[in-house]
């Protein structure tokens, strides 16, 4: 996989509360086969480890990814091979066509 220094003018480093964010400025993190070994400040990093690729600029922002917390409950069979969700059309495919589309008509329309 390989390794990659991300850096950027500021990193968000974590929360550990509501308003209690860690940033670093020009902060930078350095990962190797896709575990992170180190987070901190990109002069003191750059020093210590080549990597095969940098990311990044001292005009990014460097912050945590987000998490798909999505599930798929609802939308599967139950055991009695019955949808579990059912909508005008009777059907979880009729359900999701009816609450996604409005969403992602919406979505579409600001983002233009």
């Amino acid at each position: 996989m390989g390794s990659t220094m991300v850096r950027g003018k500021y990193l968000i480093a974590g929360a550990s509360g509501p308003g209690e964010v860690a940033v670093l400025e020009d902060g930078a993190f350095f990962q190797r086969d896709g575990i992170i070994v180190e987070v901190g400040m990109y002069a003191d990093l750059a020093g210590r480890y080549r990597a095969d690729e940098t990311l990044g600029s001292p005009r990014h922002v460097v912050m945590p990814g987000l998490v798909n917390g999505h599930h798929h409950v609802g939308l599967t069979r139950s055991s009695s091979d019955r949808p579990t969700i059912r909508s005008s059309s009777g059907s979880p495919r009729g359900w999701l066509r009816a609450t996604w589309t409005p969403i992602s008509t919406r979505c579409t329309r600001r983002s233009r």
